[in-house]
This record gives C-alpha cells, sequence and structure tokens, in this order.
C-alpha cells in the first residue's frame, strides 16, 4: 500500500453504484416522471402516476381501462362495477376468502 504524506491511500474495490432509475408513467401522453425518492413506492411498483391510478376512466393502449388497485395492472371498463377500484374477479376471489374464514370460526366455536 502506497503511503504519502503519512496517509495511507485507500484502495476500494466496490463497484460504482448506478444511478437511481427513473421510469415514466406507462400511459400514453404521459409525461410524469417516476422516481423512488419523490413518488410513492407504489406508483414507481407499478410505473403509473398518481393521477392516473386514481382515475375512473383511462385509455391505456386504445381501450378505456382503469387501474385495478388488486391486480396492479389496467383492466377493461368492463370488469369494474360502477367507480370502484377492484376488478369484479378479485373482489369474487376476496368475498369468498372472507366466507371460508367465516365458516372455520364458526366450526372453532362448536
Amino acid at each position: 500500500m502506497p503511503v504519502s504524506s503519512g496517509i495511507p491511500e485507500i484502495v476500494s474495490d466496490a463497484r460504482p453504484r448506478k444511478p437511481a432509475a427513473v421510469f415514466q408513467c406507462q400511459v400514453a401522453g404521459c409525461n410524469v416522471e417516476l422516481c423512488k425518492g419523490s413518488s410513492k413506492p407504489y406508483c414507481v411498483r407499478y410505473r403509473v402516476c398518481q393521477e392516473h391510478i386514481n382515475e375512473t376512466e383511462v385509455v391505456f393502449e386504445g381501450i378505456a381501462s382503469r387501474f385495478c388497485q388488486q391486480c396492479g395492472r389496467f383492466q377493461a371498463l368492463a370488469d369494474f362495477d360502477g367507480t370502484k377500484k377492484s376488478c369484479r374477479g378479485r373482489l369474487q376471489q376476496h368475498n369468498l376468502t372472507r366466507q371460508q374464514r367465516r365458516k372455520q370460526k364458526a366450526r372453532q366455536r362448536l
């Protein structure tokens, strides 16, 4: 280890860090940048800005769609009831799971 002016030189084998990834909202025409420091983690994970997550109707890949919060993707409006933010399929799964839990608890009480 070379010594210059009495201070040992530190050599690092660590790789240089990559800069934080910056993504854009995946809705066509939306140029909102999603970076880990300034956007919510949920938005960065699904690459959709907060505005489009909350919209009741978005044209995504040429189809009128809505972002399903349970599935984490855009689905056709026909898959939703009213202004709900979860598609019918996921809501049915959720309700079925709840019914099964209630039945199990009722059996345990007997």
